[in-house]
């Protein structure tokens, strides 16, 4: 909880301090998240007696510092473009198909990494093109998203149901965004911020359903991805909105 509140508040700030304070933060988690994603899949792919005498490898480690370098390559680029951030994703995701291809030592943990990396950037550089577009729009995003998380874990850590988490964020969502259309947001019409805000609250729940697929199994030890996880979807869904219905 309290690093829940501490994260919050970070990103709070970084978003209305402008679109590079956003990118240092969420490179700063996108980081973590692509090494965890690798070391997850490796954990799960070791046998369970090797995994506990020697902990991860160095080649897993050198795979897992390779996929984090790569989400914050993505979210640095966003910061400064468009198409700088689209030429790195590309890139970079060819480059790791590739590598999978080859099926070398490296290669064959090619995938956890293309995963790792491809899930955190797109994850940062969604937020900072978002805040680099319209800042408003930005903090809508970090807010929904945010309440969405905080109705989703308090609510949904106990619940006998898993449908009971993803309303409540719902419902999260649901406040900040009548609470933002009722101030205005730039450059949406009323209406408009709460087509964004269903955009949000579905990608929240896209995201949380994608991160999952993408781990070995439910458990899997990667706090960093589940904290940029309502981001992955809702991201590039606001910025859609903002071309879409900006204009």
């Amino acid at each position: 909880m309290r690093t829940g509140v501490l994260w919050f508040l970070l990103a709070l700030a970084a978003v209305t301090a402008g679109r590079w304070w956003t990118a240092a933060l969420w490179a700063l988690v996108a980081f973590p998240a692509g090494v965890q994603t690798v070391l997850a899949w490796d954990r799960h792919l070791r046998p369970r007696t090797a995994e506990q005498a020697t902990g991860p490898g160095p080649a897993a480690l050198a795979r897992g510092v390779v996929a984090g370098l790569a989400a914050v390559a993505i979210t640095l680029a966003a910061g400064w473009s468009t198409g700088l951030a689209g030429v790195a994703l590309t890139a970079l995701s060819v480059t790791a198909g590739v590598a999978q291809l080859l099926g070398r030592s490296f290669a064959r943990g090619a995938a956890p990494v293309a995963l790792g990396m491809v899930l955190g950037g797109v994850a940062g550089a969604g937020v900072v093109l978002v805040v680099r577009s319209e800042l408003w729009v930005g903090i809508l995003l970090v807010l929904a998203v945010s309440l969405y998380d905080a109705g989703a874990f308090v609510f949904g850590a106990e619940a006998k149901g898993r449908w009971e988490g993803p309303v409540l964020g719902t419902i999260g969502v649901a406040a900040v965004t009548f609470t933002m259309s009722t101030i205005g947001v730039q450059p949406f019409e009323r209406h408009e911020v709460w087509i964004t805000g269903a955009a949000i609250a579905l990608g929240c729940v896209l995201g949380q359903l994608l991160v999952g697929a993408c781990l070995p199994h439910p458990a899997a030890r990667a706090a960093a991805l589940r904290r940029l996880d309502g981001y992955v979807v809702s991201g590039p869904a606001v910025l859609a909105c903002i071309w879409l219905l900006g204009n």
